[in-house]
């Protein structure tokens, strides 16, 4: 006699509690992965706030230290962005809102307690409100004393104020009363006078890039500018207040400077060809007896001087030869059968002898 064995049904509860516990994780990891892709492309948005609100301060911190005397007379006052711009300090394409469409605004005023010293802010408004972590972040985030204004709910130690300015951990705080603009709650500030404070005032130890009203000090070096060899390029007028010369420059032994570069790089002398093929430099020859010159001005390695004006001098040399393609002309007459030496002439300080002297009578002959 054969049994036969009841067949076992399958599982097939179990089966749908697994497949709905394999989708409930997989949505738990999407919701992860989304919820980090956020939190990511915030903290992106976030540090191109910081980024913008650090090239501010710089360029406002530069245009203080560089205008600090006409700001302290004028104080308070606030500082455009158009003036950072031409100026020179803030970039052109840097905009004047941040990606909360908050607006910069850059102000100083005279310290309390010390009026010959400034305090400066930079200060956001308008636009959206972030709220504390976000500010916190960007604050952090900022090179220098930033920090944020918020009206409401932060750890013990902040300041809850539209008036005050926090720094990024609550370390610090700044009275915003007397710099003449404002702004509300979740802003993004900047305390400015903590970096030009004590030094801005007196330029500073570094060489201003722009003319500084009343401190052409600025702009002057106190010892020598070695260039490493690179070129000093664009230049315009190169005034110099000593001879120029050097062991190892490209003048003569005996220059005094150039009046024009020469076309070689090389080192050398003045006279040498190699290294000058084309220019004019200073010669203090020393003056003798018979030629009354001291001081010369010379072309190297034989080149001409073409000048289509007129040349005027006391005295007019030629070595070997001098040519005329027109006439020349005599502008004084002498008396026949009377004295032609230098001194009866009046030219003893240019000539020893008159020897072969041409000159003409006012007959002509």
């Amino acid at each position: 006699m054969h049994r036969t064995l009841p067949r076992k049904r399958p599982a097939r509860g179990i089966d749908l509690i697994g497949t709905f516990a394999s989708v409930a994780v997989g949505f738990l990891i999407v919701g992860l992965a989304l919820t980090m892709l956020y939190r990511s492309s915030e903290d992106s948005n976030n540090n191109v706030v910081a980024r913008q609100a650090t090239s501010w301060a710089t360029a406002a911190k530069l245009y203080i230290a560089a205008n600090y005397d006409t700001l302290l007379a004028s104080a308070p006052t606030t500082i455009s962005r158009s003036t950072l711009v031409n100026s020179g300090y803030l970039n052109s394409g840097e905009p004047e809102t941040n990606l909360f469409q908050q607006t910069w605004k850059v102000a100083v005023r005279k310290n309390t307690k010390n009026s010959d010293q400034l305090d400066a802010v930079l200060l956001s408004s308008g636009g959206q409100a972030m709220d504390y972590p976000t500010l916190r972040y960007i604050a952090a985030a900022i090179d220098g004393y930033g920090g944020f204004v918020y009206s409401g709910s932060m750890p013990s130690g902040c300041t809850s104020s539209t008036t005050t300015v926090n720094g990024a951990a609550c370390g610090w705080t700044l009275d915003l009363s007397g710099f003449g603009i404002s702004t509300t709650s979740g802003h993004i500030a900047v305390n400015l006078g903590a970096d030009i404070a004590g030094s801005a005032s007196s330029g500073g130890d570094f060489l201003h890039r722009y003319s500084v009203p009343g401190h052409a000090e600025y702009n002057q070096m106190n010892t020598a500018l070695d260039m490493n060899g690179k070129n000093v390029n664009r230049a315009g007028n190169l005034l110099v207040t000593s001879d120029g010369k050097s062991s190892d420059d490209h003048g003569s032994s005996g220059s005094t400077g150039f009046v024009g570069w020469a076309s070689g790089s090389a080192s050398g002398t003045a006279s040498d060809a190699t290294s000058l093929r084309a220019g004019m430099y200073f010669s203090t020859s020393a003056p003798s007896s018979s030629d009354k010159e001291s001081v010369w001005i010379k072309t190297t390695s034989n080149t001409s001087l073409d000048v289509t004006g007129k040349v005027r001098a006391a005295t007019v040399k030629g070595t070997r030869l001098i040519t005329s393609e027109g006439y020349l002309m005599p502008g004084k007459t002498v008396t026949a059968n009377t004295s032609c030496t230098p001194a009866a002439l009046g030219i003893s300080d240019l000539l020893a002898d008159t020897t072969g002297l041409v000159a003409h009578d006012s007959t002509g002959a």
